[in-house]
């Protein structure tokens, strides 16, 4: 009868570290998303884009009064620029931006279609299109990286 109840003890041991290892794991997780999404919205408040997150619906950040959004705002390196189209390589994608004659192009001055350059890093805000373009209403023109014999890339100051 002894081995019975050590059997029994055993087990509810065993579910009770079970259940205390997924629920820290599960904890652990949600406050890593949690502080990955603050991180996010703050480095997009800086930027003017603040607002709730986009596709998974997340919280937090404020400012700017325009919320982060997949569909009205882009970031990437340059590809090329042909006339008032840029090619520009997101995380995601190669993007085609659309600039008009309202979109403010900005730097640490205001810029012009002329100083967007192969390898600029640009944060677009505008709209996406059915067809998957983008009309940019303001681009700000990031620092430009350095492409080294080897591919390596080091931004330039």
């Amino acid at each position: 009868m002894n081995v019975k109840w050590a059997a029994i003890v055993v087990a509810i041991v065993v579910v009770v570290a079970a259940a205390a290892g997924f629920g820290g794991y599960t904890m652990g997780k949600n406050a890593g998303v949690a502080q990955a999404l603050a991180a996010r919205n703050q480095f997009l408040t800086a930027r003017g884009a603040g607002g709730t997150g986009g596709g998974t619906g997340g919280t937090g950040g404020t400012g700017g009064g325009r919320n982060f959004d997949p569909n009205t705002f882009a970031s990437g390196q340059v590809k090329s620029v042909s006339g008032d189209a840029i090619q520009l390589s997101t995380a995601n994608e190669v993007l085609t931006v659309k600039l008009g004659s309202q979109t403010q192009i900005q730097k640490q001055a205001t810029g012009a279609i002329s100083d967007i350059q192969p390898g600029e890093r640009l944060t677009i805000q505008g709209t996406r299109a059915a067809d998957g373009t983008f009309t940019a209403q303001t681009v700000q023109i990031g620092r430009s990286a350095t492409v080294a014999a080897n591919g390596s890339r080091t931004p330039t100051p």
